[in-house]
């Protein structure tokens, strides 16, 4: 068992006449035992984007067979610590090998940053986070969102003030002075949990989306519990926290239970300190206790057929075969306005593609948004967003 393990180890420590080294990356699960025999407890930071480029530079030494195309500092943006850095240069070498099939082999710098991506999306293989929080990469671009100018002005803001936090810290800043807390407000289906997903995008850093219905069930102690777990995972990861439906999270309460489960005192004191993004999506914030939010955007709503179309062309997959008129589905299918149903009219259509010649056409995707489309205006069936 666990406790057999620590009690070993510590009989170990306890006999060896000299210095014992533990390292972790999980120092919250060290035994409280354990604790009190760690005489110096030392905790080495992620590395900062300078200190990046010079762990590239390490597993890129001049024998390497590298293309004059490689650029460190580029390579630096990407936030990994130095064994995800050394996979990804393997997995770069592995695949200029693999191309050149017996000849020269020169590693370019489309092979570092494949291998980058790849070991960001490896890094979401995290056993910390729990079942109940969406926790996935990012995958739209602020491009595919419709903006006013000023909310992509704000956006734009939110996503240079994290690109600046590793240098901040290293002037001095604290994490807390540091918080960074956006609210992101629009009516159902103005896109608010697609923004906040295409700022983590812009980061290259995963979510965490934890949503109002697995606040709504629990008791209050038990709501502030889930969030300090998930906002936990979120910084285990270096991801972008988003807690989408905030509104009805601090309006709404559980049988029992007198005034709102959450308040919005409560939700600064998880976020608080918080390493990194978080994104509070809502229709509305009205209560003054959020005067401690770094911005707040708000989002129009998308009832014309080009922000539509826009949106039609932001979500469909990029390698998915086919000629689609967006702007004809955007007309089409008029009530269908979020991301979200629009993906899942992409998927149908995709799936009537593979049953026929493997190309989508627009015939195929309006079909598939129609049926959206009634799903929606259906009596039978619960509304959603």
């Amino acid at each position: 068992s666990r406790d057999s393990i620590v009690n070993i180890a510590l009989t170990a420590f306890e006999r060896h006449d000299s210095i014992c080294i533990l390292a972790t990356n999980r120092p919250q699960d060290i035994d409280a035992a354990m604790h009190r025999r760690v005489t110096l407890a030392l905790e080495l930071p992620p590395p900062t984007r300078q200190q990046r480029e010079a762990i590239w530079a390490k597993h890129l030494p001049e024998k390497y067979p590298r293309g004059e195309d490689v650029d460190l500092e580029l390579l630096s943006r990407f936030d990994l610590t130095g064994g995800y850095i050394k996979n990804a240069v393997v997995h770069a070498l592995s695949a200029a090998v693999a191309r050149a099939d017996g000849g020269e082999v020169v590693v370019t710098q489309q092979d570092l940053e494949a291998g980058a991506k790849a070991q960001a999306r490896g890094a979401m293989a995290n056993p910390g986070l729990r079942r109940g929080v969406d926790a996935s990469k990012a995958t739209p671009s602020l491009d595919g969102v419709v903006l006013s100018t000023r909310a992509r002005a704000e956006l734009e803001s939110a996503i240079s003030r994290e690109n600046a936090r590793a240098t901040l810290g290293k002037w001095g800043f604290t994490e807390e002075a540091m918080t960074h807390t956006i609210a992101i407000l629009g009516v159902a289906g103005s896109g608010k949990t697609y923004a906040a997903r295409a700022v983590a995008s812009a980061l290259d850093k995963p979510v965490v989306v934890v949503g109002a219905a697995q606040v709504l069930k629990s008791s209050r102690a038990a709501a502030v519990a889930a969030l300090e777990t998930a906002a936990k995972d979120a910084a285990t990861s270096r991801a972008v926290l988003i807690f989408r439906n905030v509104d009805v999270m601090l309006t709404n309460a559980n049988e029992g239970i007198a005034g709102p489960v959450l308040t919005a005192r409560a939700l600064e004191s998880v976020i608080r300190g918080f390493p990194g993004v978080v994104v509070l999506t809502a229709e509305r914030l009205e209560d003054a206790s959020f005067c401690w939010l770094t911005k707040v955007i708000k989002l129009p709503e998308h009832t014309g057929v080009d922000a539509r179309a826009t949106l039609w062309r932001a979500t469909r997959p990029i390698d998915m075969p086919g000629t689609v008129d967006v702007a004809v589905v955007a007309q089409e299918a008029q009530l269908v306005r979020t991301a979200e149903r629009m993906v899942r009219a992409w998927v149908a259509a995709g799936v009537a593609a593979v049953g026929a010649a493997g190309n989508a056409t627009t015939e195929m995707v309006v079909r598939a948004a129609r049926q959206e489309q009634d799903n929606l205006t259906s009596s039978t069936l619960p509304m959603y967003s």
